[in-house]
Formats: C-alpha cells, structure tokens, sequence
C-alpha cells in the first residue's frame, strides 16, 4: 500500500478503537446515542469485504431511537451496572486490567500502563478512571493509530512503523491479556441487547486488528 492507503487504515483503525473506548467509557445520554448512530455507520466498511461490518450495524440497530427518552434512560442504567465499579453484587466487578488480571500485582499493572501512555507522550488520557480502564485503553489504541496516520501523512515511514509496532506491543502486553474472557462475561450479564452487541464487536475487533498488525509489520519487515 502507499502512504495514502495507509493513511486511511490508520485513520479508520483509529476511529474504530476510539468508538470502542467511548461504549465502555460514556454513559449514554440522547446526544451521544445520536453521535453514536452516526459513527457506526461512518466506521462501517463494504459489507462485502469487512468483516466487521454486520457486528457494527447490528449494534447500531440495537441502540434506541434518539427521541425514546425513557428507554435511553434504561440504557444508562444498564451501562452503570456493567461497567460503573458500584458493587460486585448489583453490577460487574470493574473494567480495570488490575482486577481482571487477578494473577498479577494491580499496582504493578497500573503503573506499567500509565508507563505505556508517558512513553507515547499521553501522560493523561482519561482523568476520570483508572488508567487501566478498558476504556482507557482502547482510547491510547486510538491515539496511538491516530498519530500513525499522521506519520504516514508526512511521508514518516519509520515513525509510522514504529508506531505500528507500539501498538502490537500493547495490544500483547495488556489488552489482549485479559479483555477476551472479560468481553465474554459482559456478554453473559448484559440484559440489553445493545450491550451484548458491544461485547461481540469488540471481541471481533480487537483480535482481528492484531492479526491485521502482524501482516502489515511482516510486509515491512520483507520489505
């Protein structure tokens, strides 16, 4: 590929993973229902040859209308008992690496991420949670493949690389050490269908953006 299809991997991988982060990290609300509606159908590829796009349009259609206030009221409730840390016995225990990852020292975990995001130059991505948050870390993803596409817009071949193989490296080292089997128990408490639909998208997204990743360094790496 030329730089200016790389460009538009990286900006739609990047749009991809921040949309990810946003349905972990915001509690829905009508504006961001309706900004949600939008962006699914803008992440969406060709039907035909993405094979992500039936996981994206199945979650749009499970979202409710923008003006059924009282059923997005109920989707905020919903989104609290899964992802708010309120308790282990009136929702999910939280979406934080340290806790899901019961065999390794939280604390440990914590700074090795927070070390992951200064070393990119995100020192604070998301004030408001851990950094360890799932949310959180599907945003750096999409920060890291934003500043990519950058690379690849100024023609920056070894920066974008070395961005690639930041990603691969992070996805290795902490997203997909854990978010597999936490995905699979969202998928079994959620009680609205949108939910579900998330925890699927995104056990297909992740897993087939690391593979993707693999590809392209090998191609580098041949090159």
């Amino acid at each position: 590929m030329d730089a200016a299809a790389l460009t538009g991997v990286a900006a739609r991988r990047s749009a991809l993973y921040w949309l990810l982060a946003e349905f972990f990290l915001t509690c829905p609300s009508q504006a961001l229902v309706e900004r949600l509606r939008k962006d699914l159908a803008s992440v969406a590829g060709n039907a035909d040859v993405d094979p992500l796009a039936a996981g994206l349009a199945a979650t749009r259609d499970a979202l409710p209308e923008h003006a059924d206030v009282a059923a997005i009221d109920r989707l905020a409730v919903e989104h609290t008992r899964l992802f708010g840390a309120i308790s282990p016995r009136q929702g999910l225990s939280p979406p934080y690496e340290s806790v899901q990852r019961e065999s390794a020292g939280a604390a440990e975990l914590a700074a090795a991420v927070s070390a992951y995001y200064s070393d990119a130059g995100f020192a604070m991505i998301e004030p408001s949670v851990p950094p360890d948050h799932l949310g959180v870390e599907l945003r750096f993803m999409a920060l890291l493949c934003h500043d990519e596409m950058q690379q690849w817009q100024r023609n920056d071949a070894g920066n974008a690389v070395q961005s690639l193989a930041r990603q691969r490296e992070f996805l290795d080292d902490h997203v997909l050490q854990w978010v597999a089997g936490y995905l699979r128990l969202v998928q079994t408490q959620a009680e609205h269908a949108f939910y579900r639909g998330v925890a699927a998208l995104a056990l297909d997204a992740v897993p087939a953006d690391r593979a993707l990743l693999e590809e392209m360094l090998a191609e580098f790496d041949a090159a």
